[in-house]
């Protein structure tokens, strides 16, 4: 598939919606609504055989829209999509999303009516996302998915593939709390044509897109894949769902993947490491995401994660970090001599511990923080930071971000925040909103955040492989 033929799919200049309905629960018209709450500029025909108004649009006939259709999507019931696909192919709408479920997910039924979708597709020379997905939701394009009437307008340059609806709609929401914005996101489904490849294919020619988030439970055909991926340039952070036995059978009620074969996928991983950032579940793809998003891109070849200093309060919480640091195979060296004595002048004795990670004890000091931090980061055994704050009443976090920003705007090095909140009952509501304030904050500055030692320190540690691997 050409590049320039996914034009349609991303930027339709009118689009038709089989299965358009006037009943709220039917997917015809919660998609309709999606796209008239996103304010889709292009001409919409909701396609009903009743001719009514459908949430204020005239409806029509499929075979009496005389104009061309970019991007047709089918939400009529499972049985009745093939023919609506030779509906389609006989009016020459060669792009199609079917957003319907009820396919092979549900059995032998359900497989032989996508059978026969592929065949109609093939026979037509249509391309086809999905069945059982959410669509696509590209903010440049004004399109979105299935539930994304909400959804952020201003356009990022991530790209998220996701076999889930549900997986979609949660990155992208769950994603823009993180500041994150997002080129497109792709929800395709059992991909009974266009697949998992195909997409990378079309990504890696993408100018809009720089970094690409997925969630797979299976591909047809992996060696089109593998191909794929040798011609691929660009971060992949990749879960691959169903590797267990009861997970394999969770996808394949879900998409109709046999989605198992964890052999096979354990060596497609070890292959491919240099091109794949691997992980494991949905916190770790947003969580590894944010961490690609926002740290500096590595340029040479360095084991930074033989080199990461800590900062925090409280010589507990220095034994935590670190502990899952190692759990991650990143090492905090020991700081050297000069930095040790430098660090003595600037912090008081009582409540500190001079080494890496740093105690600088009494939360409510801040002192000479940013020279703090400057003679910490200058010792030659450290590259990269994690600093640690409380999100409480009394810690100046804005005074610290403004110390971060301006050391950040000397020092291209990678730094993470843990900001962790002391939230615990309803009347602390006021600490929630103080903590989402200075999330943003850091993130507009371009230094990520974690909730916790161990989300942050495995982020970290994802982002410094990749370029370990990929350099």
């Amino acid at each position: 598939m050409d590049f320039k033929d996914w034009e349609p799919f991303f930027y339709p200049k009118s689009v038709a919606v089989i299965g358009a309905s006037i009943k709220l629960f039917k997917f015809g018209n919660r998609f309709l609504q999606a796209l008239l709450d996103f304010k889709y500029p292009g001409k919409i025909y909701p396609v009903n055989p009743r001719g009514v108004k459908i949430l204020g649009l005239d409806s029509w006939l499929l075979q009496d829209i005389t104009d061309p259709i970019d991007l047709v999507y089918i939400t009529v019931p499972a049985v009745q999509v093939p023919e609506e696909l030779r509906k389609c192919a006989q009016k020459n709408y060669k792009n199609i999303i079917i957003l319907t479920a009820g396919f092979k997910e549900t059995g032998d039924e359900g497989q032989k009516i996508e059978e026969e979708c592929a065949k109609v597709a093939k026979k037509h020379d249509l391309r086809v996302i999905g069945p059982n997905c959410f669509g696509i939701y590209h903010p440049k394009g004004g399109i979105t998915l299935l539930p994304g009437g909400d959804f952020p307008k201003d356009s990022g340059n991530i790209t998220m593939l996701s076999q889930s609806g549900g997986h979609s709609v949660n990155f992208v929401l769950l994603g823009q709390s993180d500041g994150l914005r997002f080129s497109k996101v792709i929800s395709y489904g059992n991909a009974v044509d266009l697949d998992l490849p195909d997409y990378l294919e079309f990504l890696n020619e993408d100018p809009d897109t720089d970094l690409v988030a997925a969630y797979t439970e299976g591909v047809r055909d992996i060696n089109k894949l593998k191909q794929s991926l040798r011609e691929f340039k660009k971060p992949l952070v990749l879960w691959k769902g169903g590797l267990t036995e009861d997970g394999a059978r969770a996808a394949t009620s879900h998409t109709g993947f046999l989605s198992g074969q964890a052999e096979v996928w354990k060596g497609f991983f070890q292959q491919n490491r240099a091109k794949i950032l691997r992980v494991h579940n949905f916190e770790e793809l947003l969580d590894t995401t944010k961490a690609m998003a926002y740290l500096p891109p590595l340029e040479k070849r360095e084991v930074l994660s033989q080199k990461v200093g800590v900062i925090g309060g409280g010589g507990g919480i220095g034994i935590e970090i670190s502990d899952a640091a190692n759990a991650h195979e990143l090492k905090i060296p020991k700081l050297s001599e000069a930095t040790r004595k430098g660090l003595k002048v600037l912090l008081p004795a009582e409540g500190t511990s001079i080494s890496n990670p740093l105690d600088i004890g009494n939360p409510l000091y801040i002192g000479d923080q940013g020279e703090v931090l400057n003679v910490f980061m200058q010792d030659p055994n450290i590259s990269v930071l994690i600093y640690d704050f409380i999100v409480d009443f009394v810690f100046d976090l804005r005074t610290m971000v403004r110390i971060i920003r301006d050391f950040k705007e000397k020092n291209d090095i990678p730094i993470i925040i843990i900001l962790r909140e002391l939230l615990n009952t309803a009347n602390n509501i006021s600490l929630e909103i103080k903590y989402r304030k200075y999330r943003d904050k850091f993130h507009e500055i371009k230094v990520p955040t974690f909730p916790s030692f161990y989300r942050g320190v495995r982020a970290l540690a994802n982002y410094l492989r990749y370029y370990e691997n990929h350099l």
